[in-house]
């Protein structure tokens, strides 16, 4: 319905426009389509604010698509974006998108299991966000992935920061676990 009434007003020249489109496309399973049209949108005549989540839609379509080089890419280019834009950096409002656009390269980068991308993801992460409520996490996956780089002190620093953290919850006895396992 809403492609229609865009249609309809010949509102062209709307990023939701095509975004609906590339929606469409994606549900019928062309992929290729849906790329095609949000990477139209992305480079589209719209104001800087309507770009990072177009991104953060070709970083998705990318993971679907099985690409994560390129959907690290598009995540890069959302935060620059965002950045260019003015937008906040903070984790709220156009923030969170920008939030959860660094959240999402450390997924991916453990999806794929490249243990060198899950620390770089997260040490950005937590430099911008240190007080994030995915922090724990963030710490807890880049010292799993310490280990597997073979940098066990470092691991066991990391840990032994997250146990100390956390006192209490969940993390800090996964923490306590990892630490006794080394």
């Amino acid at each position: 319905q809403m492609l229609s009434y865009l249609e309809a007003r010949e509102k062209l020249d709307d990023p939701v426009y095509w975004r609906i489109k590339a929606w469409i496309a994606r549900k019928e399973g062309r992929l290729e389509r849906a790329r095609a049209l949000l990477v139209y949108a992305l480079n589209g005549p719209f104001s800087p604010a309507a770009r990072p989540p177009i991104a953060l839609e070709v970083a998705d379509l990318y993971v679907e698509m099985k690409q994560p080089e390129r959907a690290l890419r598009a995540l890069r280019t959302a935060v620059e974006l965002h950045d260019a834009a003015g937008g906040e950096r903070a984790p709220i409002g156009n923030g969170l998108r920008r939030r959860d656009a660094r959240w999402r390269a450390i997924e991916i980068e453990h999806a794929r299991g490249s243990a060198a991308g899950v620390v770089a993801a997260a040490s950005t992460f937590l430099e911008e966000y240190p007080a994030d409520g995915g922090r724990f996490e963030a710490r807890h996956l880049a010292a799993a992935a310490l280990v597997r780089l073979g940098d066990v002190q470092a691991a066991e620093r990391a840990w032994d920061a997250l146990a100390r953290e956390t006192a209490a919850g969940p993390h800090a006895r996964l923490a306590r676990l990892e630490l006794e396992s080394l």
